[in-house]
């Protein structure tokens, strides 16, 4: 049987044709977790709100942190006891400025105008969300932290105008956070970010970055200049225009944060070295595994400290699965077919939080009543909150630039209301 030779091929509609079909595009997806708990902590009626004038000069308040001195007891017809009133006195507050900035050019301007239906989403609406979405990720990462603005450090010793930097204690705690979980996961590529030691700029130490390895974990940046880096270098974010100085830089100009609140001597200009009553009810670094023994300790310095009872538990999701691990082991069910895979560590009165930004090992326990509180100069940011009436046009471009600013402060009124555990076991 002889063989029929097949002429061509068969017509293709994605090249033969292709001009006779229109691109599709589906909806915009979100390829990624974007959803920010802390900023929904502190938006909530569950961080309350201090109510103070606000002053751009100065702001203080006073503060009752002295206990009294003690009664006499006199013999009948003596002498009275010695009058006597302990004083008062104050703290002293400010806010951190955190401000975000977007640009477009009026052609986009003119196309959003024109209400057409081939755009996926609106550019304006995008840049605006992404906008308002860095801005509480700065946020939400200071609450953690210090006023200092220090995100981590860097153990890379080399003199380089860009290179790769290993990254390691995360808020400048020494041990704490060196994993992808921990300082890996903070920066993202784009960022400008500078080294600070001894409170000064490291000479030419502002730069962009350029890549990032979590698992390391490392950061690649590159410089304005050759610069030459030691052990235990600070990181801050240096988002600003100015990039010679360290005025553009985010040092110092951070939240008073969990880590500053719990930790620190002096905040708000007042001194647990002077005051001791100025200090956390309790704090424990040695570790182990969080349980309900730890849980009443906190609760006894509390109530002897600050006077109050915890209502907000923080903690790392690591902690929490460890305390999920030890609470499954020791329980018994009455029926082998019906046992919850996830429970929940429950306690009366009592709201448990987990983020992944928390500090490795760390719980933080407050009485929200009276130990934080914040207060802000503005609503807070949404992508609604920004139109295109809000732009001002950039010098000599055929374009707008935008600005998104997020003046906010967490003010400590009672130290004693809250407590912390460090480097504790984790799964």
């Amino acid at each position: 049987m002889a063989l029929v030779t097949v002429v061509g091929s068969g017509t293709t509609a994605g090249t033969t044709l292709l001009h006779a079909w229109r691109k599709s595009q589906g909806m915009l997806l979100k390829g990624y977790q974007s959803e920010n708990e802390e900023m929904a902590l502190l938006k909530s009626a569950q961080i309350p709100t201090h109510k103070i004038a606000i002053s751009a000069r100065e702001i203080t308040n006073p503060i009752d942190i002295k206990r009294p001195t003690h009664a006499a007891i006199i013999p009948e017809g003596g002498y009275e006891g010695n009058p006597v009133t302990v004083g008062m006195n104050e703290i002293t507050l400010t806010w951190s400025n955190y401000n975000i900035r977007f640009s477009t050019t009026l052609t986009a301007k003119y196309l959003a105008k024109l209400g057409q239906d081939n755009a996926i989403t609106s550019q304006f609406k995008y840049q605006a969300m992404k906008a308002v979405e860095g801005l509480a990720e700065t946020v939400s990462r200071d609450w953690y932290g210090f006023s200092t603005g220090v995100w981590c450090q860097t153990s890379t010793v080399a003199t380089q105008a860009s290179g790769v930097y290993t990254t390691k204690n995360i808020y400048g705690l020494v041990g704490v956070g060196s994993t992808a979980a921990g300082v890996g996961s903070m920066f993202q590529v784009g960022d400008r970010v500078a080294l600070i030691r001894t409170g000064a700029l490291v000479a030419n130490a502002i730069g962009t970055i350029t890549a990032i390895t979590p698992a390391t974990p490392s950061i690649t940046v590159t410089w304005i200049g050759s610069v030459t880096s030691a052990d235990l270098d600070n990181i801050v974010l240096a988002g600003s225009i100015e990039n010679a100085t360290i005025a553009g830089t985010n040092f110092n100009k951070a939240l008073v944060g969990m880590r500053d609140g719990l930790t620190t001597a002096s905040i708000h200009g007042l001194s647990s070295a002077t005051e001791p009553l100025w200090a956390a009810g309790y704090s424990d670094t040695g570790g182990g595994r969080w349980s309900g023994v730890k849980l009443r300790k906190a609760k006894q310095g509390m109530r002897n400290l600050g006077g109050g009872e915890p209502n907000l538990v923080i903690w790392d999701q690591g902690v929490s699965n460890d305390v999920f691990a030890s609470q499954s082991g020791a329980l018994r069910f009455t029926d082998a077919q019906n046992m919850p895979l996830d429970g929940a560590a429950t306690d009366t009165g009592i709201k448990f939080f987990d983020s992944r930004k928390v500090i490795p090992g760390d719980v933080l326990m407050l009485d929200t009543r009276n130990s934080v509180k914040k207060f802000n100069l503005l609503d807070y940011a949404d992508e609604g909150s920004v139109t295109w009436d809000d732009g001002d046009k950039m010098e000599g471009q055929n374009a707008l630039a935008f600005s998104i600013d997020m003046p906010i402060a967490l003010v400590w009124t009672n130290r004693g209301n809250a407590a912390f555990f460090s480097g504790l076991s984790t799964q």
